[in-house]
């Protein structure tokens, strides 16, 4: 009864002290103020550390804040961080007791740690200079989560400098907050909760993905006419679709068809979707089952284009060393083209959902052992499938290069062979090897070009395989020509 009676006494002091306060003291204890409320200062510390784990890692935690972020007190019980997965396992991370974040950086990358720390040393500092009044009737001084803002005068914006610890910000970029009229700082209708506009911190990384993502919708729209319009070709001329050769070229442009139309979803319906909502309204967060099988179907089927790409090898390869004995049916290119990827990503979509990290859409790449997971079934695969075109583009090259030297009189050697490399590296994949080493980015030039390159190369073989080989083709524009002169012939 007495506690009772002391927490109530401790409340109406609070709440007939004035709201814009700062150095308050209860029972000569001081009070530091963020935009949650009011803690000691050793509260504090605990407190505004844990969510800057909660704002700074937006990936796959491995720790979980003790309650929600959606309601705002004058004092109220600090946050602290419960491991995910053992609810027995609680941290109290203080920037100055390194066990405690020893524990949490120990499931961090190095940089995620190190913004980590500088975000709690950053939080504590802030406290610290809470420690004068705040000029009557003016917005306190508080910690947003992010950055520390000083006393200010009604109906002002102030700014400051975006702290480094947020991400890729770009130097001399300013965030922005706002004290109204009243002396209380902007609430934002949305979470009902004190806020700062950070959308200046990081305009090249937004802007870049929301690029990244246009170049790939229009790539892949281009790409989905361009081999909707191949694949009736295709299918209208029998003299074409009985060729085993345009049958496999067939397969590749439905596989390219499919992976275009699931891409465009993804990049519509989860990558813009996640730039333009908050986190929780994100469809990423949301709605992680439709998430799932968005991501597994996109990645599926962009395999199942390896996979073709290898089988336009295999039969180029074999027509090459074995003219005379061309395959009779392509029953075991089906079970290469269609059947691996699906059973390697059935495989894949079980472990993950059952072994391995199962947060946020499985986007995020795996770590530890679990590792092992993402290169056997995915990666690995692939870049087999790219590593063995190459191996036949060289023989074919090979082949026609010793054909050029049995036959040096011939003047379209030389241009046979150049010929066939710009049309096998497309059909092969071979410039997906481009792509293999990623900017860090920390270096933001190289990282941003890489990002458009790669969003370029990946999305437009969807135009370049039906023009080369259906547009551009000679033997089909013989056929078209052929029969449309023959159903002139037959009208006259």
């Amino acid at each position: 009864m007495k506690a009772g009676y002391g927490i109530l006494t401790c409340l109406l002091q609070l709440l007939l002290l004035p709201w814009s306060s700062a150095g308050i003291r209860i029972n000569n204890t001081t009070l530091c103020r963020d935009r949650l409320g009011y803690f000691p200062k050793d509260l504090f510390q605990v407190s505004t550390c844990s969510l800057c784990y909660e704002y700074l890692t937006d990936q796959s935690k491995k720790f979980v804040l003790n309650k929600p972020v959606n309601f705002r007190m004058l004092q109220t019980k600090p946050f602290y961080l419960i491991k995910k997965n053992d609810a027995s396992c609680t941290v109290y991370p203080k920037h100055e007791n390194q066990t405690s974040m020893s524990e949490v950086c120990n499931t961090l990358s190095s940089v995620e740690c190190t913004n980590w720390s500088a975000c709690c040393r950053a939080a504590w500092n802030c406290c610290e200079r809470q420690v004068f009044d705040d000029p009557e009737d003016f917005c306190p001084q508080t910690w947003d989560g992010w950055n520390c803002w000083n006393y200010t005068a009604p109906g002002k914006t102030v700014t400051d400098t975006c702290p480094s610890y947020i991400g890729d910000t770009d130097s001399g970029l300013k965030v922005s907050k706002k004290c109204t009229e009243n002396g209380t700082w902007f609430i934002s209708e949305k979470s009902n909760l004190e806020w700062s506009d950070y959308t200046n911190c990081v305009p090249s990384i937004s802007q870049l993905f929301r690029n990244v993502i246009i170049i790939s919708i229009v790539f892949n729209s281009v790409g989905l006419i361009l081999l909707l319009l191949a694949i009736y070709i295709f299918c209208s001329y029998r003299q074409l679709r009985r060729q085993l050769r345009i049958r496999i070229h067939l397969n590749l442009m439905v596989s390219l068809l499919i992976t275009g139309v699931f891409t465009m979803v993804w990049d519509v319906a989860v990558q813009y979707n996640r730039l333009v909502n908050k986190k929780d309204d994100s469809l990423m967060h949301s709605q992680e089952d439709v998430c799932k099988s968005l991501h597994i179907m996109r990645r599926m089927t962009k395999a199942t284009n390896f996979f073709w790409m290898l089988c336009e090898g295999l039969y180029l390869h074999h027509l090459m060393i074995n003219a005379f004995v061309p395959p009779k049916h392509l029953r075991v290119y089906f079970i290469v083209g269609w059947g691996i990827p699906a059973a390697l990503f059935t495989l894949y979509a079980i472990l993950r959902k059952t072994i391995a990290d199962d947060s946020l859409c499985w986007t995020l790449p795996l770590t530890g052992p679990e590792r092992a997971l993402e290169w056997v079934l995915v990666n690995t695969p692939s870049i087999l499938c790219l590593l063995l075109n190459f191996i036949f583009l060289l023989n074919i090259l090979r082949i026609i290069v010793r054909g050029m030297v049995h036959h040096p009189n011939e003047p379209t050697g030389f241009r046979k062979a150049l010929r066939a490399t710009f049309v096998l590296v497309p059909l092969f994949g071979i410039h997906q090897f481009c792509l293999i080493y990623l900017p860090s980015s920390d270096n933001q030039p190289a990282f941003d070009i890489y990002q458009i390159a790669s969003a370029i190369i990946n999305n437009s073989q969807g135009i370049v395989i039906p023009l080369i080989f259906c547009y551009f083709n000679g033997e089909v524009s013989t056929i078209r020509n052929g029969v449309s002169w023959g159903c002139v012939q037959i009208c006259i």
